[in-house]
């Protein structure tokens, strides 16, 4: 499993059910899923051009990246002068520094889930990296999108009860309750 290196972020989704490998039909139920492991590289930021010379230099590249598309599973090489990390892992799907990636990212990666949370089946895509990795960046762009998509969907195919909506996933004032409850010991 990918973790965060450097100036990128892992987003990793899990599920019930995972979507061929190009993401037209569902697998049937019951069956086995994976984490998809992608990484999105985030642009660099303004006072990293001015502080190192004034050309950053990304520590991470493709292999064979000519013959590679955006979103397909490829090998990644990290090299990074700093730390002397010179590793290499294979990945789900790759996105590079391209201010498109998220709408792109919610098309090939995310949007293909949501048809499955009104069938029943669980759908979550988390972000994990280093402060200033592009996480909320990434969540917030895919999350706005997200709620369009079940708003659309959920006309097309409606929830089977109200209690359902409830399943589409957790607030962030949930999760922090719930933490919050864990720190006390205190769970109902």
């Amino acid at each position: 499993m990918a973790t965060q290196i450097g100036s990128f972020d892992t987003i990793q989704m899990e599920n019930l059910y995972t979507p061929s490998k190009n993401h037209s039909k569902h697998q049937q139920p019951g069956s086995i899923s994976k984490v998809r492991v992608i990484i999105r590289v985030r642009p660099f930021l303004p006072h990293e051009f001015s502080s190192k010379n004034s050309n950053p230099i990304s520590c991470i590249s493709l292999l064979n990246s000519e013959s590679v598309p955006s979103g397909d599973e490829v090998t990644v090489h990290l090299k990074d002068p700093e730390t002397s990390r010179n590793e290499c892992y294979k990945l789900d799907a790759f996105f590079g520094q391209e201010d498109k990636n998220v709408s792109e990212i919610f098309q090939r990666e995310v949007s293909p889930l949501i048809p499955g949370i009104f069938e029943g089946y669980n759908a979550t895509v988390f972000a994990y990296g280093a402060t200033g990795s592009g996480k909320t960046y990434t969540m917030q762009g895919i999350g706005q999108k997200i709620a369009s998509y079940i708003i659309e969907q959920r006309e097309i195919s409606p929830l089977k009860s109200l209690n359902d909506l409830e399943k589409i996933g957790l607030t962030s004032k949930q999760v922090h309750n719930m933490f919050g409850r864990a720190a006390r010991g205190v769970f109902e």
